[in-house]
């Protein structure tokens, strides 16, 4: 019983955001209040968008972190189209996420044919694709979107925001992709082990594309949303998502070294980290302080999860 809860990725996540959740409630009993787990839930939709893709990369056993910069070129995009070329908003969107796309086929492409590795790769187009959102808009907030266009960003259904239902539906549906496709179970292979995966005649060059093109697209459609909500393009939009993204994957049990982690995990990674954000500043603590904590948190969930596939190798033998 004890080796089957450990195995689980999640166990220890679902832990700590109990334990987080009855601390923060105990110190402040406005915790729990329907309008601040409702302000949470809204918050952490945007960068849990850009996490799915994240996730997706990291279980195929690369990385992606140019999702934030794509996220914020995608919100130049959709404003510069808006705004400067009348075009209408749905249209404006779906160039914005094609952009994102494209992104990541590039990404992809010259990871899997000029060799380079992912980490390299990304980090190099993260600072390209920044300058190039600069470039576009001179540096400049484009504003204000065309009247109307905010009006799906500020809308809450349900009490939350359609960010957060879009969030919940990508989730799901990629979930049943991972679990019931063949590409699903591919993937997970190939972050196994991308060697084995290739003499089983998977295509690991076009599983490395289709994740870094999945997670442009996600990082280019929370570019968007964001854009909808501050009806306003921001060349800024996204900066530090791409670590937010690791940590939320990482402490949600979706290991860093493939294969691993389920998206139960992910979900439950995003809130935590959402449930010490939002309680660091209703205790009072001064909110400055926490990059120091996610930072700790890390770092703790890295050596926790070295140490818990030590125990499983050492069980196995």
């Amino acid at each position: 019983m004890m080796r089957r809860l450990i195995s689980m990725p999640e166990t220890g996540i679902i832990c700590i955001l109990v334990f987080l959740v009855i601390f923060f409630q105990a110190i402040n009993s406005n915790f729990l209040s329907i309008l601040n787990i409702a302000g949470m839930l809204r918050a952490m939709a945007y960068p849990g968008i850009v996490s799915i893709g994240m996730a997706l990369c990291l279980m195929a056993g690369v990385i992606d972190l140019s999702v934030g910069a794509t996220a914020g070129l995608a919100s130049i995009i959709f404003a510069q189209a808006s705004v400067h070329f009348g075009l209408p908003s749905l249209t404006s969107a779906v160039l914005a996420v094609l952009t994102g796309l494209l992104i990541g086929f590039i990404n992809g492409y010259i990871i899997t044919r000029l060799k380079v590795t992912p980490f390299i790769m990304t980090i190099c187009s993260m600072f390209m694709i920044r300058g190039l959102a600069s470039w576009i808009s001179n540096g400049f907030t484009i504003y204000p979107l065309p009247i109307g266009y905010s009006i799906f960003g500020i809308a809450e259904p349900l009490g939350i925001s359609w960010a957060f239902i879009i969030m919940v539906i990508l989730i799901v549906v990629i979930a049943l992709f991972m679990g019931q496709t063949v590409w699903g179970l591919s993937v997970r292979a190939v972050g196994s082990d991308k060697e084995a995966a290739a003499c089983t005649e998977i295509n690991v060059s076009n599983i490395h594309r289709s994740v870094f093109v999945l997670s442009g697209g996600m990082a280019a459609l929370a570019g968007v949303m964001v854009s909808l909500i501050m009806n306003a393009g921001v060349s800024t939009i996204g900066t530090g998502w791409e670590l937010i993204a690791v940590t939320a994957c990482a402490i949600g049990g979706v290991s860093l070294f493939g294969y691993e982690g389920s998206f139960i995990g992910l979900f439950c990674g995003l809130l935590t980290l959402q449930v010490i954000q939002n309680g660091i500043v209703l205790i009072g603590v001064n909110p400055y302080s926490q990059n120091v904590v996610v930072g700790g948190i890390l770092l703790i969930a890295m050596v926790l999860e070295i140490r818990r596939r030590r125990w499983l190798n050492l069980e196995s033998l």
